[in-house]
């Protein structure tokens, strides 16, 4: 497959097209719909929730997600996003899907080049509040104030990027997109030029709505799980965390993705002791879920853990045998 030019000479690019702000989305230089398959690049402030969530809605809706990290590795195998092997790599997802996705993190430079290279580009932008933005950062060992300033200037760099880029785009509010699911499912949707049943778009709204949301954000009903998966994973191979439901005892059921795909379940229901102090029920609530089959050497994994029944994002946690972390 030859470089891919986001705009041959014969493309109706229309230079700015809006559309309903007040739902949350916005698209940009909108070309229409369009037989052939599209690559969507999905990116967005990191390490805030947005671009995990809207992976979430593209893997309900059908589209495979797959995550090419900074200087890292396409999952299963080693892929970075200045050689070849990321050129290789869009050959071959392209060849065997018609529409997919790569959540891309979001550096001026690597979405650039990864626009240039998949074949029908359009690029996903999820922006954040950012005092929201800023408190995921704050969490992450950031005092306040250096927080919130790096949340907008990353915030600023995005909307430069937003409005500069050619290539189609669809710009996404995650705090709106939540309080207009239904919309926000129609427009991601439309713009991946996929038609998917009423029933698959439902359970992509209920996902949005109510269901992929992470502890930062309050979880009162008795359904929705609270939880954390350890920060630093060792020793390599087990996932650990715990996992509860605010208004009862029962046990708390967690499924494991790696590569968007389901690996197992399994009960938060190991005894931690760490968990007494602060008030965790009988702090028989703990995780230990065993991915060592899935690992190989050095080389890092990526595995999303969610608790059930409203699947609730416990973290994502990026693992090899020799440890692991948890990224979000």
């Amino acid at each position: 497959m030859p470089d891919n030019l986001p705009f041959p000479d014969n493309a109706a690019v229309e230079p700015k097209v809006g559309h309903a702000p007040n739902l949350g989305f916005l698209r940009r230089n909108w070309r229409g719909p369009s037989g052939e398959g599209r690559t969507l690049i999905l990116t967005g402030i990191e390490p805030a929730d947005g671009p995990l969530v809207i992976a979430s809605v593209l893997r309900q809706l059908g589209v495979p997600v797959f995550f090419f990290p900074a200087g890292g590795t396409l999952t299963s195998s080693p892929i970075t996003l200045t050689g070849s092997g990321f050129r290789d790599a869009a050959r071959r997802l392209s060849q065997s899907h018609s529409t997919w996705a790569a959540r891309v993190p979001f550096a001026r430079n690597m979405v650039t080049r990864s626009l240039s290279i998949v074949r029908n580009p359009h690029v996903v932008i999820v922006t954040e509040d950012v005092a929201a933005t800023a408190i995921s950062r704050e969490r992450s060992d950031k005092g306040v104030e250096s927080a919130l300033l790096e949340a907008a200037e990353k915030s600023a760099e995005l909307a430069i990027f937003a409005t500069q880029t050619r290539a189609p785009s669809l710009i996404v509010s995650l705090q709106k997109a939540r309080e207009f699911a239904q919309e926000n499912v129609d427009a991601i949707a439309e713009f991946a030029g996929i038609n998917p049943p009423p029933e698959t778009r439902l359970a992509a709204t209920l996902m949005l709505d109510q269901g992929v949301r992470s502890i930062r954000a309050p979880n009162l009903g008795r359904r929705a799980a609270q939880g954390a998966l350890d920060k630093v994973q060792k020793p390599g191979g087990i996932i650990r965390g715990w996992a509860k439901f605010p208004q009862s005892g029962e046990r708390v059921p967690v499924r494991v993705l790696l590569d968007g795909q389901q690996i197992g379940e399994a009960i938060c229901d190991d005894f931690r002791e760490d968990l007494l102090p602060h008030n965790i029920g009988d702090g028989a609530h703990g995780l230990a879920f065993d991915v060592t089959r899935h690992l190989a050497g050095e080389q890092q994994r990526r595995f999303e853990v969610y608790a059930l029944p409203e699947v609730t994002l416990l973290g994502v946690v990026e693992m090899s045998l020799k440890g692991g972390k948890t990224v979000v």
